[in-house]
């Protein structure tokens, strides 16, 4: 159980048919925190997201809103959101994604059994929303069932940590969780990936990791980047 208080970031674009379950995810934990942030970043939606967070906002006191006044970016939207986290720990969620509801009691105990613990992951399994099958940018192996989870929404960690790392570099457009999970493996600590599975993962029509999956000059640059940190 995370005792001493947790703030997660969620950031919003054109999520309003999705954003309202992400949060229930969050606030329906079987072990909440003691204290709980949930910072929804609006980054400049076209649609009515606008409409929905703020019926959360007022639904919800852990729920801190904010309105970008123009497109950053996921990874812009993320930092945002790293400022204003206030709480010893920190987890991201993305706007068509939901935790499972024990991710927060399998993490957190990890962290109490384990205080030197640098991080910790889980297994990612997917669903599919208004789709027939699986995307075809989605990888063959993801059919098979769960896989590990490196990515942010199903990431735990201190927030010193990850400051102290480094914040999400706003230059990557899809690759921004990739060169940050570089840069923490360089940095040293333990990394824990749990063979549970601690996020659900939404495949639908419009995700943005499709484009990611195209994005093959970014990843490039996340390679690149590694090699000249090492030399």
């Amino acid at each position: 159980m995370i005792g001493s208080g947790l703030s997660v970031v969620i950031p919003v674009f054109n999520g309003k048919r999705f954003v309202e379950e992400a949060v229930d995810s969050v606030l329906a934990q079987s072990a909440p925190p003691r204290q709980l942030q949930v910072c929804l970043v609006n980054d400049a939606s076209t649609d009515d997201s606008d409409v929905v967070c703020r019926q959360l906002a007022r639904r919800h006191r852990a729920i801190e809103y904010v309105v970008l006044p123009r497109n950053v970016g996921v990874a812009g939207a993320r930092n945002e959101g790293i400022r204003r986290a206030r709480h010893e720990y920190l987890a991201f969620l993305d706007q068509d994604d939901r935790w499972v509801a024990d991710k927060l009691a399998l993490q957190g105990a990890v962290f109490a059994e384990r205080p030197d613990t640098g991080h910790v992951l889980g297994m990612q399994a997917f669903f599919l929303d208004g789709v027939n099958d699986y995307p075809a940018w989605c990888r063959a192996n993801w059919k098979d069932g769960p896989q590990l989870g490196y990515l942010l929404s199903a990431l735990l960690i201190r927030t010193e940590r990850f400051r102290r790392i480094g914040m999400l570099d706003e230059a990557y457009r899809y690759s921004d969780d990739v060169d940050w999970f570089a840069r923490a493996r360089q940095a040293g600590g333990t990394e824990v990936m749990l063979p549970d599975v601690v996020l659900d993962r939404r495949l639908h029509a419009h995700n943005a990791s499709a484009l990611a999956a195209r994005s093959s000059r970014e990843l490039l640059h996340v390679i690149k980047a590694k090699l000249e940190r090492q030399r």
